[in-house]
């Protein structure tokens, strides 16, 4: 009696000295668990944020593309002087020599900005249009490329 009396002593002592150790390992493993999924947590914000800023740069660097583009197209003699030549009622204004020049210049344009798939030069006062190709009126530009939404892109024009 006294043996099964010593075991079952001896067993309740080792459990409690294993639930004792249990309880302290089970914190750590959970606290390390914790810290671990923070700093993960602080890679994938720090992650974020960095390609949130390289976008962001890019996002700048094509915007200052675009303008300097604008800012080329407008120093272009030949556009300029087309663009102030250019007679709404007198089409021919503008000799075919030029309007092809000013076609080839937009076209040559287009290769330097990965993005942009035509760009246009237009004159609202004078409902011209121009890309890479050719002259036309915004009305005709609008509907032989956006036939369906020519009313709320005339708006964008005027």
């Amino acid at each position: 009696m006294t043996t099964k009396r010593g075991s079952k002593l001896y067993f309740h002592f080792l459990g409690t000295i294993f639930l004792l150790l249990f309880f302290p390992v089970c914190i750590f493993v959970i606290k390390t668990i914790y810290k671990d999924q923070q700093q993960q947590l602080r890679w994938y914000e720090e992650n974020q944020q960095r390609q949130a800023n390289v976008v962001s740069g890019l996002v700048e660097t094509r915007f200052q593309d675009l303008q300097n583009l604008s800012l080329r197209l407008l120093q272009e003699e030949v556009i300029s002087s087309s663009l102030r030549e250019y007679n709404p009622s007198d089409k021919s204004s503008v000799d075919l020599f030029n309007r092809l020049k000013c076609i080839k210049i937009i076209s040559s344009y287009l290769p330097r900005i990965p993005f942009l798939s035509d760009i246009l030069v237009v004159s609202p006062s004078k409902e011209l249009l121009i890309n890479s190709n050719g002259w036309m009126t915004i009305s005709e530009y609008l509907e032989i490329y956006y036939p369906n939404q020519q009313e709320q892109l005339s708006q964008v024009f005027q």
